[in-house]
């Protein structure tokens, strides 16, 4: 055969050697050009064969077994694809040269690239698990590592689609490839798209979530328990969970959680430690809280250790764990020995006041709209932005001119709902439609809302999270989605040049008129009641049915100020102030009328014997007037004083203080008994704290009739 005599050996054209795995001679596709470059130029031409014009001009490929025994795989896959000699497809390609040399000594690479393009097989796309050494560690086992014995296998590249710019794809926006933020809507990166359901039903679940974490916390407890006994007593899982439902009834479904989840890490550590089971020992969860230090757990995690006991011990009424809350060394480990600087949301600027505005009136999208609508509802009403999506109502309050005032939400769900200030009663939260900007943006953001369909509650709520197709859904947007699309629209995703310590976030709506508040130098007071915040001085609000009226004439002013720039917020304190005006309304220096405020328990039981009704009836004039001229000591806020002999005693939630005559301890002198919440006072009571008249004017009363009594049986 002429194998051995075109290449002897098995050698290349280099005289290195080339074999194949079964030991046969190998010839790379370059080594294919070279001998077939040698026979043309040996003379080995036929030009009268019509198919003389191939890679080399007028070189007739090779026949037979000579072919097979002397070209690459490379070279016979090319004459497998076009015809067995594969001359048809280099005719066209191969017979002239573009730069007008002769044919028959010019290399044509177009021609060859093309030919060792097609013989190689396209790649296909490949999951990330088939792929490197992930395609090792995931395979099957006979997925062996596999050595290129030949070098890297060459693969066909991937063709491009069709009517895609590689210049658009190649191009470095410099930005997260997720979305293409030019091009897609803000809500589309906020908003967290979730399940459809409504604030009241999600509220409801995340309870019973919340009973249901407790029910199995609750099964890792001693059988001793105090608690233990009383879910014994239910019949069945049902009463077992009403039960826990009444018991968690007016808390946070987010706090109940909370402290079950610490509860259950405390049953974890009893539990992989073989101690004692829960409730423990002090001495136990003593060093619990030591190990837990030693794993590195920050102050703030072993305080809501302590706060999930405390939570046991008087919600769940569990009195075994009151040692555990009155031991100081306890409490020591929990306490923050290094101090910290408080992480608290920063206030928004004026400026950035006014984009907000811009973007109601100006935004191409309408979401954009919307939602900076809402967050200057939040941030004028001085509320919390969950508060404000768990509003029952919602109405705009207009002048005798039928022009827009004021823009007032009302909620029973919110954080102060337990106090006594705000107890039993809805939270009204009033927002001016004037803003910073000096002009009304209710307007506006409400024909954006009704463009889109919304309506306020109760048929719909302040702020709807939208769809991914942009229609809005019965779910309110949460507050750190609310804080995302602030930061959106503010560009403060990546920091600014005030600095890179302030913290953005939906809270920063409450706190801006707040802080502007303080700046300018209102007074505590005044600043407690536009934040809505529980105070001691909460009598005054029980008669008054708009007792946020002075406050928000502060607040007016104060956003008046700012829109004509007098008063500059944003400026050091040197040059906040412009021009103060000097009608700026002060504390009230007007004598204060206390009155009898009793509540519905102490009604119920203002029903005193006929005795008692006669004599308090008919006391006199004399004393009347006295009682008149002691309650004149209220002015200074000054308790008044009972008569000599007469103890005090005080109601623990009530505050009420009532009287008893010397010698007596279990009825008061108005009547009522003494029950198991009032306590004797040893002290003076606080000024605002209420008072019982019926006691007061009976011991007063008594105490003249005594005098006038010694003052007649004294000799003359």
């Amino acid at each position: 055969m002429e194998k051995a005599e075109d290449n002897p050996g098995g050698h290349s054209v280099d005289g290195s050697l080339n074999v194949s795995l079964d030991g046969t001679p190998f010839n790379s596709f370059s080594d294919d050009l070279q001998i077939m470059r040698r026979e043309g130029e040996s003379g080995n031409v036929d030009t009268n064969d019509a198919y003389t014009d191939n890679l080399f001009g007028n070189v007739e490929p090779l026949q037979g077994e000579e072919g097979l025994s002397v070209c690459s795989p490379t070279t016979i896959a090319t004459q497998d694809v076009y015809g067995g000699r594969g001359s048809d497809f280099l005719h066209g390609i191969g017979s002239a040269d573009v730069h007008g040399r002769d044919s028959a000594n010019s290399f044509n690479f177009d021609a060859a690239l093309n030919v060792a393009f097609n013989s190689t097989e396209s790649e296909q796309p490949k999951q990330v698990w088939e792929t490197g050494i992930w395609k090792y560690i995931f395979g099957g086992d006979d997925s062996g590592i596999e050595f290129g014995v030949w070098g890297e296998q060459m693969s066909r590249p991937t063709p491009l689609l069709w009517g895609i710019d590689q210049q658009v794809l190649d191009t470095d926006h410099g930005g997260s490839l997720k979305r293409g933020r030019m091009h897609s809507c803000n809500f589309m990166d906020v908003v967290s798209f979730k399940p459809d359901v409504p604030w009241p039903e999600q509220r409801d679940a995340d309870l019973q979530r919340g009973i249901m974490l407790w029910t199995g916390v609750t099964s890792k407890w001693s059988d001793s328990c105090s608690l233990m006994g009383k879910i014994a007593d239910m019949r069945n899982e049902a009463e077992v969970f009403n039960m826990f439902a009444h018991v968690f009834s007016g808390r946070a479904p987010v706090t109940v959680r909370k402290r079950g989840t610490a509860i259950l890490r405390v049953c974890n550590y009893l539990e992989s430690e073989s101690l004692e089971l829960f409730p423990m020992k002090e001495i136990t969860f003593y060093r619990f809280l030591c190990h837990e230090q030693l794993q590195g757990a920050p102050a703030s995690r072993l305080q809501g250790y302590i706060q999930a006991i405390a939570f046991c011990r008087h919600v769940l009424d569990v009195q075994e764990l009151q040692t555990v809350l009155d031991s100081k060394r306890c409490s020591g480990v929990a306490r923050e020995t290094c101090p910290k600087e408080r992480k608290q949301a920063s206030p928004l600027t004026v400026v950035e006041l006014q984009k907000l505005h811009q973007v109601v009136d100006e935004a191409p999208d309408i979401w954009d709209a919307i939602f900076a609508g809402a967050a200057l509802l939040c941030c004028y009403c001085r509320g919390r932005w969950g508060d404000l999506m768990r509003s029952e109502t919602a109405f705009l309050d207009v002048d005798e001119n039928r022009q827009p005032a004021y823009l007032e939400t009302r909620t029973g769900r919110h954080k102060t709902m337990s106090s006594q200030m705000h107890r039993h009663q809805f939270l009204p939260m009033v927002a001016p439609v004037k803003g910073v900007h000096g002009c009304d943006w209710a307007t506006p953001w409400m024909k954006h809302r009704t463009s889109m369909g919304l309506a306020f509650p109760p048929e719909g709520l302040i702020m709807p999270a939208p769809d991914k197709n942009g229609e809005p859904t019965q779910r309110p947007l949460e507050s750190g989605e609310c804080g995302k699309w602030l930061r959106r629209l503010l560009n403060m995703e990546k920091g600014t040049a005030d600095g890179p310590e302030r913290r953005i976030s939906s809270h920063s709506l409450k706190c801006t008129m707040l802080s502007f508040a303080a700046k300018r130098g209102l007074s505590v007071p005044d600043r407690l009641m536009l934040g809505y915040h529980s105070s001691q001085m909460h009598m005054a609000l029980v008669y008054s049915r708009d007792g946020a009226a002075a406050s928000l004439i502060l607040l007016e002013r104060l956003i008046e100020e700012i829109a004509k720039g007098k008063f500059k917020p944003d400026s050091t304190r040197s040059g906040r102030v412009i021009d103060s005006p000097a009608d700026q309304p002060g504390p009230q220096k007007d004598a204060v009328k206390v009155e009898q405020v009793m509540s519905s328990d102490e009604e119920r039981n203002d029903v005193a014997p006929a005795s008692d009704s006669s004599d308090s009836t008919s006391s006199s004039d004399s004393s009347a007037q006295e009682v008149l001229r002691d309650r004149g000591l209220n002015k200074v806020f000054a308790p008044p004083q009972p008569p000599e002999g007469f103890s005090r005693w005080q109601h623990s939630k009530l505050k009420t203080v009532h009287l008893t005559e010397p010698g007596y301890f279990r009825v008061f002198v108005c009547g009522r008994s003494v029950g198991a919440f009032h306590q004797r006072l040893t002290q003076e009571p606080r000024f605002d704290s209420p008072i019982c008249w019926a006691c007061f004017n009976k011991a007063r009363a008594s105490d003249a009739s005594a005098v006038n009594s010694e003052t007649a049986g004294a000799p003359g």
